[in-house]
């Protein structure tokens, strides 16, 4: 029996990182005129993206009641390697004796918020689409 899964919403922040990397590099790049400015954002945006797609993968591996063990497991173990993969991901980036340090936490920053916008964006289009459905109603 094949099941299908309905993707978490941190898939979603995820997928909108992915996407926040894309438009963000394609902005700094047409904007920027040094290479060394856009490919620092670019590393410290993928050091707020590898750890949490390490960490989605590990922790939302199984979904149910029956795994709440695994779950709570995989939880620490997740958190664990996303952290311990940020820090040796900063400690690398740092080693680098071009990278622009303003840059890689301005990329670092914006690829926290584009993981947490559609924590904060899906339950409010799902206000508003509740509310639409009322006025429909009546």
């Amino acid at each position: 029996m094949n099941k299908y899964r309905q993707p978490h919403e941190a898939f979603w922040g995820i997928i909108a990182q992915a996407m926040g990397l894309v438009i963000g590099v394609f902005i700094f790049w047409s904007g920027s005129g040094k290479p060394e400015s856009v490919l620092s954002f670019l590393l410290g945006f993928l050091v707020c993206l590898l750890p949490n797609l390490v960490f989605y993968v590990v922790y939302f591996k199984h979904q149910g009641a029956q795994y709440i063990h695994t779950i709570k497991n995989r939880f620490y173990l997740g958190e664990m390697l996303k952290l311990f993969l940020t820090a040796v991901m900063f400690a690398l980036v740092w080693q680098m004796n071009w990278v622009e340090p303003g840059w890689v936490f301005l990329g670092y920053g914006i690829g926290l918020l584009c993981f947490f916008l559609p924590s904060i964006s899906i339950p409010i289009m799902a206000i508003i689409e509740k509310n639409r459905r009322d006025i429909q109603e009546t």
